[in-house]
Protein backbone atom coordinates (compact mmCIF):
# COMPACT_ATOMS: atom_id res chain seq x y z
CA UNK A 1 0.00 0.00 0.00
CA UNK A 2 2.91 2.40 0.87
CA UNK A 3 4.56 1.91 -2.96
CA UNK A 4 0.97 2.87 -4.43
CA UNK A 5 0.97 6.12 -2.20
CA UNK A 6 4.33 7.06 -2.81
CA UNK A 7 3.87 6.14 -6.82
CA UNK A 8 0.75 8.41 -6.43
CA UNK A 9 2.76 11.36 -5.60
CA UNK A 10 5.40 10.75 -7.64
CA UNK A 11 2.60 10.93 -10.14
CA UNK A 12 1.23 14.44 -8.96
CA UNK A 13 4.28 15.90 -8.20
CA UNK A 14 5.02 15.29 -11.86
CA UNK A 15 1.81 16.84 -12.88
CA UNK A 16 2.37 19.63 -11.08
CA UNK A 17 5.36 20.18 -12.96
CA UNK A 18 3.60 20.01 -16.31
CA UNK A 19 0.87 21.73 -15.39
CA UNK A 20 3.48 24.90 -13.63
CA UNK A 21 5.24 24.74 -17.29
CA UNK A 22 2.12 24.62 -19.23
CA UNK A 23 0.85 27.82 -17.49
CA UNK A 24 4.79 29.45 -17.95
CA UNK A 25 4.68 28.93 -21.54
CA UNK A 26 1.09 30.09 -21.98
CA UNK A 27 1.54 32.82 -20.36
CA UNK A 28 4.68 34.24 -22.04
CA UNK A 29 2.89 33.85 -25.13
CA UNK A 30 0.35 36.13 -23.97
CA UNK A 31 3.11 38.20 -23.24
CA UNK A 32 4.35 38.34 -26.42
CA UNK A 33 1.40 38.54 -28.33
CA UNK A 34 0.19 41.61 -26.10
CA UNK A 35 3.69 43.44 -26.96
CA UNK A 36 4.05 42.09 -30.44
CA UNK A 37 0.47 42.48 -32.11
CA UNK A 38 0.20 46.20 -31.23
CA UNK A 39 3.63 46.87 -32.75
CA UNK A 40 2.85 45.00 -36.10
CA UNK A 41 -0.46 47.29 -36.07
CA UNK A 42 1.54 49.72 -35.79
CA UNK A 43 4.53 49.38 -38.32
CA UNK A 44 1.79 48.50 -41.13
CA UNK A 45 -0.09 51.60 -40.43
CA UNK A 46 3.24 53.27 -40.84
CA UNK A 47 3.83 51.15 -44.04
CA UNK A 48 0.43 52.11 -45.50
CA UNK A 49 0.93 56.18 -44.87
CA UNK A 50 4.29 55.85 -46.72
CA UNK A 51 2.83 53.88 -49.48
CA UNK A 52 0.22 56.15 -49.36
CA UNK A 53 2.08 59.16 -49.54
CA UNK A 54 4.20 57.39 -52.77
CA UNK A 55 1.49 57.02 -55.02
CA UNK A 56 0.26 60.46 -54.27
CA UNK A 57 3.05 61.73 -55.37
CA UNK A 58 3.46 58.88 -58.74
CA UNK A 59 -0.39 60.55 -59.20
CA UNK A 60 1.20 64.18 -59.56
CA UNK A 61 4.07 63.49 -61.45
CA UNK A 62 1.88 61.68 -64.03
CA UNK A 63 -0.48 64.16 -63.88
CA UNK A 64 2.04 66.44 -64.72
CA UNK A 65 3.80 64.36 -67.72
CA UNK A 66 0.26 64.26 -69.15
CA UNK A 67 -0.27 67.81 -68.95
CA UNK A 68 3.12 68.41 -70.58
CA UNK A 69 2.33 65.92 -73.50
CA UNK A 70 -0.76 67.89 -74.21
CA UNK A 71 0.78 71.24 -74.43
CA UNK A 72 3.66 69.95 -76.38
CA UNK A 73 1.02 68.80 -79.01
CA UNK A 74 -0.72 71.26 -78.95
CA UNK A 75 2.49 73.66 -79.54
CA UNK A 76 4.08 71.31 -82.33
CA UNK A 77 0.17 70.81 -83.69
CA UNK A 78 -0.06 74.95 -84.23
CA UNK A 79 3.28 74.85 -85.39
CA UNK A 80 2.57 72.52 -88.54
CA UNK A 81 -0.32 74.04 -89.22
CA UNK A 82 0.85 77.55 -89.71
CA UNK A 83 4.30 76.40 -91.17
CA UNK A 84 1.15 74.89 -94.14
CA UNK A 85 -0.15 77.84 -94.55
Amino acid sequence: MTADVKQLEEQATSLRRLAFVGVSVSTVATLVCVISVPMLYNYMQHMQSVMQSEVDFCKSRSSNIWREVTKTQLIFGRCRYSTRN
